[in-house]
């Protein structure tokens, strides 16, 4: 925890003139220092005083070691941990996470102003671009202001409703997407506990330490409030549920994890093999036609407020793989913006495409 809250006062503590280390950095060349001025300002803390290739290899140094300790924390636990400080921990580091500012994304923001969008002006998200709302505060903290959303209507309805309780407010609506980001990762270790007791009948605590104390985690789901926290509860759930047999609740499940992204739909493919790969051709077929059209009516409802064509769905080709970042690229085009940042991007690129490439194989 001590390297944690080490972590989370370095990043509130970004300097002037960081090169951005995220797809964004062109067009927000201030985000990550304006996004913790904002938090630092609100918790009312002193700025320490970095310049920036200390503060990089400051927050490079932590982050290895954060991940040393987490290596060590789960190896050295003990099996039989006592509960009650275990969750302790836990929430402790859930709550670090949340107080650390969303700096490495402005996906956060996007989810506010679509929400936004929904909830004040009934804006369609699926067919208008963030860029509409010229007037709203959020729109300066956002990359994407030219893309129609890419999520599913489950998360937009989410989004509407996160708006509408906090205002636009760019600290409000981050702060309230992290809590939300912290709860599903509560619930999520709440739900690997259950797992590990129903499928190995022992050692929970290493098991959910192993996902809930893992720096990767706490920093998308409480740190930038990434809506895949809510999408592996619900894929936890209906694991839990397959596990205890009730298959059909563990679709439904699935489903709505589809309707907040389609990333976890392909999990359908082993939820498939798993479940019609028994009783006589007829019975699977009819099963396998059934859970389709469910899934399928779920689908049309879920999207039915936001239809208008074709359109509707052009979001979800918005983004080229090349931009994708992520842990290894970003520090490579933070290195490169350092010493020559006309080569950063191309260089981030390029390590982007390799690791989608070594994915692949």
């Amino acid at each position: 925890m001590v390297v944690v809250t080490l972590l989370c006062l370095t990043y509130l503590s970004v300097p002037s003139g960081l090169p951005e280390p995220w797809a964004g950095g062109d067009r927000l060349p201030h985000h990550s220092f304006r996004v913790a001025a904002m938090y630092r300002e609100a918790y009312g803390l002193p700025q320490l005083p970095l310049a920036p290739v200390p503060f990089f290899v400051a927050q490079l140094g932590l982050t290895i070691l954060s991940w040393v300790s987490y290596a060590v924390a789960v190896s050295r636990l003990p099996a039989k941990a006592g509960a009650r400080g275990f969750w302790v921990v836990t929430v402790g580091l859930a709550a670090l996470a949340l107080l650390t500012p969303p700096l490495l994304s402005t996906d956060v923001f996007y989810y506010g102003i679509t929400g936004q969008m929904v909830s004040q002006y009934g804006i369609n998200p699926y067919v208008r671009p963030p860029g509409h709302l010229q007037g709203s505060p959020l729109l300066p903290f956002n990359y994407w202001t030219a893309f129609t959303s890419p999520y599913g209507p489950l998360w937009t309805g989410v989004s509407a409703g996160v708006e509408r309780l906090t205002g636009p407010s760019p600290l409000a609506v981050s702060l309230a997407f992290k809590l939300l980001g912290a709860l599903c990762l509560l619930a999520s270790a709440g739900l690997v506990w259950l797992l590990s007791q129903r499928l190995s009948g022992g050692r929970p605590c290493r098991a959910v330490a192993l996902f809930a104390w893992n720096p990767l985690v706490l920093l998308e789901t409480a740190g930038n409030a990434h809506n895949d926290a809510l999408v592996t509860v619900l894929v936890l759930a209906a694991l839990a549920l397959l596990a205890w047999r009730r298959v059909f609740p563990g679709l439904l499940a699935l489903v709505l994890s589809a309707l907040v992204k389609l990333t976890s739909l392909p999990l359908a493919a082993f939820l498939a093999a798993s479940e019609l790969g028994h009783g006589s051709a007829g019975s699977r077929i009819r099963r396998g036609l059934g859970w389709a059209a469910v899934a399928l009516a779920m689908f049309v409802a879920a999207y039915a407020p936001f239809w208008e064509g074709a359109r509707t769905l052009r979001g979800l080709a918005g983004q080229s793989f090349r931009t994708v970042q992520g842990v290894v690229p970003s520090a490579v085009y933070t290195l490169t913006s350092l010493f020559e940042p006309s080569l950063a991007f191309r260089a981030a690129a390029l390590t982007s495409s390799l690791a989608l490439a070594a994915l692949g194989l």
